[in-house]
């Protein structure tokens, strides 16, 4: 039976990763967890003219110059982190393979990723990793926004589809982090006037989450609104959420990012981190 939990974190070297490196070094504290760093680096393209030989010694150079930086990395978080139990990868290739691989191989539990901002297609760190790749990962995914101000994650707000069992899986999925970090969940629903619920069907669902999920400091907020992404937006801001939690299918989530919606403004605009649950994973 596993019993360690694993943390995977690409980064390139920049000041945007270290600041999710940061974030994710608090998770792994609270958790007890191996980080995983992952460096991918790539060879340019060479001029024609250029001979093997000193193509052969620029391609080492890259090598050599991508291990010394993990190497300080590491030993810089290690000092910092005295009881961190880190792993380093340095491979060539596209990082969104490598991505794919060691969650498959080392049992990963949580893939974080730097949202750069600016624009959609600077959504996900280095730019390179894809949405279809990303989709692919079976693991929770959490979206740190390029500016935010590391801090405990005393508040999670989970956007509740109002389907129990699918609720129930996301919710127990957050254990973990809400356990180490003892934080309050708050189970959000919006919900418009096209939907019709009596307050019975909202007390049986209450109780049945508060029975099956066993965990004691959960919260419900009901908000009736035409406008999800206003409402939301609203909560998160007002409630000073920590993390927001979407269970979603990887093909809704990253056409989000592309196209103007209420994803795209918890990466960008409210400065929230977003950890995502794939419905198929859960």
């Amino acid at each position: 039976m596993k019993n360690s939990f694993n943390i995977l974190v690409p980064t390139d070297y920049s000041e945007t990763s270290s600041a999710v490196l940061e974030y994710a070094m608090q998770i792994s504290e609270q958790l007890s967890a191996t980080i995983y760093l992952l460096h991918a680096y790539q060879f340019p393209v060479f001029p024609v003219e250029m001979s093997a030989q000193a193509i052969g010694i620029e391609l080492q150079d890259i090598e050599d110059e991508a291990e010394a930086k993990m190497t300080a990395l590491v030993k810089d978080l290690q000092q910092k982190y005295k009881n961190a139990t880190i792993c380093s990868l340095v491979n060539y290739g596209p990082v969104e393979t490598m991505i794919d691989e060691l969650v498959e191989d080392k049992k990963i539990d949580l893939l974080l990723l730097a949202s750069k901002g600016g624009n959609a297609t600077e959504a996900l760190l280095f730019g390179s990793i894809c949405a279809d790749s990303i989709g692919k990962v079976k693991c929770p995914i959490i979206i740190v926004p390029k500016n935010y101000i590391i801090g405990e994650i005393r508040r999670i707000a989970y956007a509740a589809s109002w389907i129990e069992d699918d609720d129930i899986k996301g919710i127990k999925n957050l254990l973990p982090l809400a356990n180490a970090f003892k934080a309050r969940i708050t189970i959000v629903h919006i919900y418009s006037s096209t939907e019709h619920y009596t307050e019975a069907d909202r007390h049986r669902y209450e109780a049945k989450l508060l029975e099956v999920v066993g965990y004691s400091n959960v919260e419900f907020n009901i908000i009736k609104s035409e406008d999800f992404n206003r409402s939301m937006e609203e909560y998160v801001k007002e409630d000073k959420i920590d993390l927001l939690v979407m269970v979603t299918h990887p093909r809704f989530l990253f056409e989000g990012l592309y196209h103007p919606s209420f994803t795209k403004k918890i990466l960008w605009h409210l400065n929230t981190p977003l950890l995502v649950l794939y419905a198929g994973n859960l």
